[in-house]
């Protein structure tokens, strides 16, 4: 946090984003996609990208991690940008331009877990924690700390999570990785990521992360579409 930085100024800010069913995306590792691996080899290559043909990056997790080089889906520190890859501005910057060629940006968000360091983990012992526990989804396959959906202090905390990208920065929607581990039981777990981030951007693109895939879950929880996972 920069105490008394002045605000970001948005040249776009009114730009509107394309149909969901018009979604030509891009799927993105900052560190990789450009040598610098950074959001300014990115930026410079943004007019690259619109001239493939594509309306939308997705970006694979662009929050803090640790070491200089990882995918990012163990997140430690969910409303902060990875050092490696630049400033927060510089973040805001890539957004706003990308948005004055009519490109979207979907972020890639893990809720379904944390990483083992987070600072949840230290508060309190994982069975009296109110944010881990069994959770709504199925069994974290990978041995990370589940986010317990069904609690309240959870559900608080990935609502201000989402809340702090769309207002923060920008973003136009969310990539939600590894739905079956957040579950989806009425109004909680993915239906409540949805409905809490339709409050805050009504046209808002929602993707889940099935694997395999399921209609049925997609459209019981209300989101856009499914990451298409396939294999042979």
């Amino acid at each position: 946090m920069e105490v008394g930085r002045p605000p970001f100024a948005w040249k776009h800010a009114d730009w509107i984003s394309p149909p969901f069913e018009d979604l030509i995306i891009y799927e993105m590792h900052v560190g990789d996609f450009t040598p610098e691996g950074n959001f300014q080899g990115v930026l410079r290559q943004l007019d690259y990208l619109r001239d493939l043909g594509i309306n939308a990056l997705e970006l694979m997790p662009i929050f803090k991690f640790k070491g200089d080089l990882a995918w990012g889906y163990d997140p430690a520190y969910f409303f902060t940008v990875e050092k490696s890859y630049g400033t927060a501005d510089e973040f805001r910057t890539l957004i706003d331009e990308a948005h004055a060629r009519g490109i979207a940006i979907i972020l890639d968000l893990v809720l379904a877990h944390t990483a083992h360091r987070h600072p949840f983990k230290l508060l309190y012992l994982y069975e009296d924690s109110p944010w881990y526990g069994s959770g709504c989804g199925e069994p974290n396959q990978f041995g990370f700390p589940t986010l317990d959906h069904s609690k309240g202090p959870t559900r608080d905390f990935v609502r201000d999570v989402q809340t702090h990208w769309l207002r923060e920065y920008h973003v136009d929607g969310f990539r939600y990785d590894y739905c079956a581990g957040i579950g989806c039981r009425g109004e909680i777990g993915v239906s409540y990521l949805v409905r809490s981030t339709c409050e805050v951007l009504p046209r808002a693109y929602l993707i889940g992360e099935y694997s395999p895939e399921n209609s049925d879950d997609v459209n019981q929880c209300g989101l856009d579409g499914a990451w298409h996972v396939s294999s042979g």
